[in-house]
């Protein structure tokens, strides 16, 4: 599955990070508020930085790649 990454700065490593306080979640747009009031209920700042779906991984401005070539690199021995 794909994902369009709209909301996102510029700097890869602060999208590809390992920071110890970061975490991707997925949620359905329909739950999407419900998710967002929990955060801000438990003091977690949370922000909507893209929607999954299709066949692209595609990050404005930086990237767009098939998720066959993805998977496809993945999958090669380094």
């Amino acid at each position: 599955m794909g994902a369009t990454l709209d909301n996102v700065g510029h700097d890869a490593a602060e999208l590809f990070g390992e920071a110890p306080s970061m975490a991707f979640v997925t949620v359905k747009e329909a739950d999407l508020s419900c998710l967002t009031l929990m955060a801000e209920e438990a003091g977690v700042q949370a922000v909507r930085i893209g929607a999954t779906g299709g066949d692209t991984l595609s990050v404005k401005n930086l990237f767009d790649i098939p998720v066959k070539d993805i998977v496809a690199a993945s999958r090669k021995p380094l």
